[in-house]
């Protein structure tokens, strides 16, 4: 990720990108967590909804309110979601080196295999829109107070600027080339081995082309009208309240436009090919029409019953530090330290749907913050990706890093669809990063599902991030870990 333009910072409808907030998270108090209102406030107890209304005569507080966080989730929608997983649970399953013996000891038994998720927990997350990061501080230090039923409350920044040298061509899908000379001492680069394999699987796979692999995509605001992507591949959910139009800043459409020309470009009109062309892209917006507060965790949510068992949700999101949530010297930080975020998470991951993040580019070391050690009460599932340079050889893109990143991609001179039905090839960061690896996933997923006739059982979340994070199935860069080799993976998961 490169460097934001303040238009991004400072966009200027202060609905969208300069409110700050609070997240409340109660503990599992029934009067609010059965019914999941909103205006919470009024069924708190007694001497607390007393004290809210003193907080509200303050000309500071006037107005304040408990909205429901996932606005779209009701207690019922919960007991579906717990039905779901119950399902995914029932599966009998093998364990990933008993379904794949030929992978031997080049992947090892993901320890965070099973995250026991609990969805009522959704349900426990509100949101208070305030006008000042004053405000918002204040706020969140008289709930934190509240200890007979609130877990936590943490300040909400607003949104932050989203995760972002020039070789024009698609490296990062090619086979490795450590030869390479340009004009400057580009010391050659290491690709995916993608190209090899849409020869192998006749484009982008059995099952991405039949529809068995969808991919979500949580952006700020998108358009995509670009001559190369497949409009009939793309849909928003219900709902979503992007404002595509002559106020939108243009940073925020080149971002998403060239995540989807990672993903899906048809390679029809320009010399420019999605990973996982032909798959159905649904897109979510962190925006929704009459809220203050953008949430990522919201729009996470609203693509939930899109998806299934198998299918892939990129988050191209990163969160700015604050006093509540903070990763050392880190600029910005995972969006997973959202704490609603990542409950959406575990819960996306028991459903079995693999979630995709983006380490963020906040050049900054994430050991201080997250641990390297995935367990069962801190990880969210998630797969977080670094960027790095072409070559491997180190961090690029200003990306954090840290033993919690699972994987690494490229961070820089990544090419790919632009404004105005063009090419760009500076997209990095990340963004790129984070996007390449989701179209990797979705390619595995589309040859696990697609190896036998009925369709096989597809990996479970856990166990796509293993692959993925193998050192035996990538290359290790200089001072970065693994950069997933896509060509080692299929040929292990071939030979069964």
């Amino acid at each position: 990720m490169s460097d934001e333009s303040s238009e991004d910072k400072f966009d200027q409808n202060p609905s969208d990108d300069t409110n700050w907030g609070v997240l409340v998270k109660f503990s599992d108090y029934p009067s609010i967590t059965d019914a999941y209102p909103d205006h919470a406030e009024e069924w708190l107890p007694g001497d607390l909804r007393q004290e809210w209304q003193r907080l509200q005569e303050a000309a500071r507080f006037a107005g304040i309110t408990l909205l429901r966080r996932f606005s779209t989730l009701s207690p019922e929608d919960v007991q579906q979601i717990e039905k779901r997983i119950a399902e995914q649970q029932e599966i009998a399953r093998p364990s990933l080196r008993e379904r794949f013996p030929q992978l031997g000891d080049s992947v090892e038994e993901p320890p965070y295999r099973d995250l026991a998720a609990n969805p009522r927990e959704l349900l426990q997350f509100y949101e208070i829109a305030v006008r000042s990061e004053e405000d918002a501080y204040e706020l969140s230090a008289i709930l934190s107070e509240w200890t007979e039923i609130v877990e936590h409350a943490v300040v909400l920044p607003p949104p932050a600027p989203l995760p972002q040298s020039c070789v024009m061509h698609q490296g990062y899908v090619d086979g490795d080339d450590l030869n390479v000379s340009f004009e400057t001492d580009f010391p050659g680069y290491l690709g995916s081995g993608v190209r090899e394999i849409w020869r192998e699987l006749g484009g982008g796979g059995m099952a991405i082309h039949t529809g068995m692999v969808r991919i979500g995509v949580v952006e700020k605001r998108w358009d995509w009208s670009h001559q190369s992507l497949s409009h009939s591949s793309f849909h928003a959910v219900q709902g979503n309240c992007p404002r595509a139009d002559t106020n939108t800043p243009a940073q925020q459409l080149r971002h998403a436009i060239s995540t989807l020309g990672i993903l899906a470009a048809t390679g029809a009109q320009l010399e420019c090919t999605g990973i996982a062309h032909g798959a159905q892209v649904l897109m979510a917006s962190i925006f929704r029409c009459g809220e203050s507060l953008p949430a990522v965790a919201k729009a996470m949510d609203m693509l939930r019953p899109m998806l299934q068992a198998g299918n892939i949700l990129l988050v191209e999101q990163q969160a700015l530090p604050s006093a509540s949530i903070d990763c050392g010297s880190a600029a910005y930080i995972p969006i997973e330290l959202d704490p609603s975020v990542q409950t959406a998470m575990r819960v996306l991951s028991d459903l079995g749907i693999t979630v995709v993040e983006p380490a963020g580019n906040g050049n900054g070391n994430l050991d201080t913050c997250l641990s390297p050690s995935p367990s069962q009460q801190h990880d969210s599932g998630a797969i977080m990706v670094g960027g790095c340079d072409p070559n491997g050889l180190g961090p690029a893109g200003g990306s954090n890093s840290g033993g919690r990143i699972d994987c690494w991609a490229w961070g820089q001179d990544v090419t790919t669809l632009d404004m105005q039905d063009g090419l760009r090839c500076d997209f990095g960061g990340t963004s790129s990063a984070a996007a390449i690896i989701a179209g990797i996933a979705a390619v595995v997923q589309s040859f696990v599902i697609g190896m036998t006739n009925p369709p096989r059982t597809p990996l479970t979340p856990s166990e796509l991030r293993a692959l993925l994070r193998s050192p035996a199935l990538g290359r290790q860069g200089a001072t970065v870990g693994t950069i997933p080799d896509l060509r080692a993976i299929i040929s292990q998961l071939q030979n069964t």
